[in-house]
């Protein structure tokens, strides 16, 4: 009981001593020369030496008894028995150090009038964090409770020292997301789990135009200091409840400021925690309007481009249709058509990706929506490349009939995507497998070909944007048209595969909702 007293005293006098401090004093030096002054019994003269973290290196940080003056010939005199002292983690005794060989130690140890040093290592959670050295005047062995108690000291201090390393790179962390919040001009707005406001900076108040005081208590609070300036308020404030309930994935949302030219401000939020501790959520504004606008500007060229080249090549794919079908005597004149042709079919593919891709992020492409027969597009598609690969052909598997409710473009392209790929890597004189299963809400569209499948380096890239070009096959590889398939999937509610086939070849598996997500929302609506 008395040993727990004597640790409550020594907490409650160092934090009254540091409670006390005046500002401006480095408060770590200070608190360790305080502990140094409240461990001596005698007249001991102490040097505290920390290990830095991150080089290892050996640093005097405090003294009492000897001169501030010895932490340079400290440092370099001391090395080899703290080296010693850190390997072994034990104690080292040196004794008769007037008398050493080592010049160094030998005349600092005369400066200071130091004839024994103990040396302790700090060891916090089996490392060490730093060193306790006593010297003494006279000659004196290390006596077991001499031992014990200079132990117990150096126990203590580890914890301070690795506390002050905690620390230090805490304000570490917290200086390199200062910097590069300050670079980026970002607005943060941090908050608990509960919702109430934990923190915001400067940038924050400048994009919506707030007060400090406005900023404070609960966050629906500040929303209702936003809800004048939000041309949809209740858009925000919808997500914010989704946030509450969900609680674990990032949430990204665009919101439209008023005025006479609307300024469009991004919120990005992501959950704050360890493990499954759900502390709270950080959110991240910035003034998205410019780079709205040249999204916006730069879908309407692209979009603008794919249907003025679409056109012309409607016209042309059709009238070189219609000449092969005639059937041309000339060998010469029908080869160049088959080139004609299968130019005109990748121009196509190209344009249709192009149209994708200017959609992607496009929130009304799927307001245009027709009920769509899935196997006669498939037919039309197939149908299409076998002018320029008739010797490809198609075994179907499904049923005749089959509709989905969707936007045409969007189905067209991702059915044109799963069959040009699979006419392209399959070999001369071979068959397209192709199936549909209806489910209850799903349709399932199975598309396998006979070629040599995906190679295994090339697996990463399958669904990624930008491919690396490194990585693409030699007869043409993967390409844009399968991740923006995957991206207009996933808004459907839909998805889409990969599997190798057995024998060889590849298999593309694409789950379409047979509904919009619109329709299924109010189908499945209790009301």
């Amino acid at each position: 009981m008395e040993e727990r007293t004597k640790r409550f005293e020594l907490l409650s006098d160092m934090y009254r001593f540091l409670h006390d401090l005046p500002e401006g004093l480095d408060r770590r030096d200070a608190g360790f020369r305080w502990f140094l002054n409240y461990a001596r019994i005698e007249d001991e003269k102490l040097m505290l030496t920390v290990v830095d973290p991150v080089t290892g290196a050996v640093q005097p940080v405090s003294e009492i008894g000897v001169s501030g003056a010895a932490r340079k010939a400290f440092r370099g005199t001391f090395v080899a028995h703290i080296d010693v002292a850190r390997q072994t983690q034990a104690p080292v005794v040196l004794g008769r150090i007037q008398e050493s060989d080592n010049a160094l130690l030998r005349e600092w140890a005369r400066m200071e009038n130091i004839r024994t040093l103990w040396t302790f290592p700090l060891i916090a959670q089996g490392t060490v964090n730093g060193m306790l050295s006593i010297g003494y005047p006279d000659e004196r062995p290390l006596t077991d409770v001499a031992a014990q108690y200079w132990r117990r000291v150096s126990e203590s201090l580890a914890l301070f020292v690795a506390m002050g390393h905690r620390g230090d790179q805490q304000r570490l962390h917290q200086g390199q997301l200062e910097a590069t919040l300050r670079l980026t001009g970002s607005g943060i707005l941090g908050f608990g789990p509960t919702g109430d406001i934990a923190f915001h900076n400067e940038r924050f108040l400048e994009i919506f135009h707030l007060e400090p005081q406005q900023v404070a208590g609960h966050y629906t609070n500040v929303l209702a200091h936003l809800r004048d300036q939000l041309a949809d308020p209740d858009s925000v404030e919808r997500t914010m409840d989704e946030v509450s309930r969900i609680a674990r994935d990032p949430v990204e949302v665009i919101a439209e400021l008023k005025g006479l030219v609307p300024r469009f401000i991004r919120m990005r939020m992501r959950p704050m925690g360890l493990a499954d501790r759900m502390q709270g959520w950080l959110a991240i504004f910035d003034d998205y309007t410019d780079q709205r606008d040249t999204t916006t500007r730069h879908q309407a060229f692209l979009s603008l481009v794919a249907h003025e080249f679409r056109t012309p090549l409607t016209v042309i794919s059709g009238v070189v249709e219609w000449l092969l079908s005639e059937g041309i005597a000339d060998p010469a004149v029908a080869e160049q058509l088959q080139v004609v042709a299968r130019e005109s079919t990748r121009l196509t593919r190209l344009i249709r990706e192009v149209w994708m891709n200017a959609h992607v992020d496009d929130p009304t492409w799927q307001g245009r929506e027709t009920r769509i027969s899935l196997l006669d597009m498939i037919r039309a598609e197939f149908n299409q490349r076998q002018l320029t690969a008739p010797d490809r052909h198609m075994i179907y598997d499904g049923p005749e009939h089959v509709e989905i409710v969707a936007n045409q473009e969007v189905v067209n392209a991702i059915v044109a995507v799963l069959i040009s790929n699979a006419v392209r890597f399959s070999p001369p004189n071979s068959a397209v497998d192709i199936a549909i299963r209806e489910q209850e809400e799903m349709v399932r569209l199975r598309v396998a070909d006979r070629g040599p499948g995906v190679a295994e380096e090339v697996l990463g890239d399958l669904f990624v944007r930008v491919p690396d070009p490194r990585r693409r096959s030699a007869v043409g590889g993967i390409g844009i048209g399968l991740w923006l398939s995957q991206q207009f999937l996933k808004k459907m509610g839909g998805r889409i595969d990969y599997e190798p086939r057995d024998g060889g070849g590849a298999v593309f598996t694409v789950w379409f909702p047979r509904q919009s997500p619109k329709t299924r929302v109010r189908r499945w609506s209790p009301e």
